[in-house]
C-alpha cells in the first residue's frame, strides 16, 4: 500500500454525519415576523416611496426565522412587490424598516 493510501485510512471520520449542523438548527431561536402597526406602515411606504435609483439603503429583513440587517444600492421595485437592491431581490412583505444611509 502506497503513502497516500495509507493516509486516507486515518483521515477524520464522523459516522453522523450532519448531526453538528442539525443539533446547531434545533438550537436556534426563531423569532416570529412581526406584524407592522399602521403608522409603521405607513412610515414604511412613505420611505419606499421617497428612494431615488442609486441610493444607498439598509433594511430589516426578515429571513429564516429572524431578521438581518441588509445594505444595497437600490434599484427600483418590480411589479412582483419586490425591492431590487445590487444584493438581490426582496418581498417588500418581510421589509419591516429602510432606511437611506447619507453620506456626509
Amino acid at each position: 500500500m502506497n503513502r497516500v493510501q495509507r493516509a486516507k485510512q486515518f483521515a477524520p471520520f464522523s459516522a453522523l454525519k450532519g448531526l453538528e449542523e442539525a443539533l446547531a438548527e434545533k438550537e436556534r431561536e426563531y423569532e416570529p415576523q412581526a406584524e407592522l402597526s399602521d403608522d409603521a406602515a405607513e412610515e414604511l411606504d412613505r420611505c419606499l416611496r421617497g428612494l431615488q435609483k442609486g441610493t444607498a439603503v439598509t433594511i430589516k429583513y426578515y429571513r429564516d426565522g429572524g431578521y438581518e440587517l441588509i445594505t444595497g444600492i437600490f434599484r427600483g421595485i418590480n411589479c412582483g412587490g419586490e425591492l431590487i437592491l445590487d444584493a438581490g431581490e426582496f418581498s417588500l412583505s418581510r421589509i419591516s424598516a429602510v432606511t437611506a444611509n447619507r453620506e456626509n
